[in-house]
């Protein structure tokens, strides 16, 4: 009698690994996200001119 690989224990386990991975990907965006608005903040506020024309206080 053959084993089946596809056992309630290999399922779950894949499943939480699919999990994972799709939170440490969901996580990645965001930090690549947050990073790029935080240049934008300091390019805007190094540049006073720029910010007083897009009517932004800071």
């Amino acid at each position: 009698m053959k084993t089946s690989m596809l056992t309630q224990k290999n399922v779950c386990a894949l499943l939480g690994l699919i999990m994972a991975l799709t939170i440490i990907f969901s996580a990645s965006i965001q930090v690549n996200k947050v990073k790029e608005d935080h240049q934008i903040n300091i390019s805007y506020s190094q540049n006073p001119e720029t910010t007083e024309n897009f009517g932004l206080k800071l």
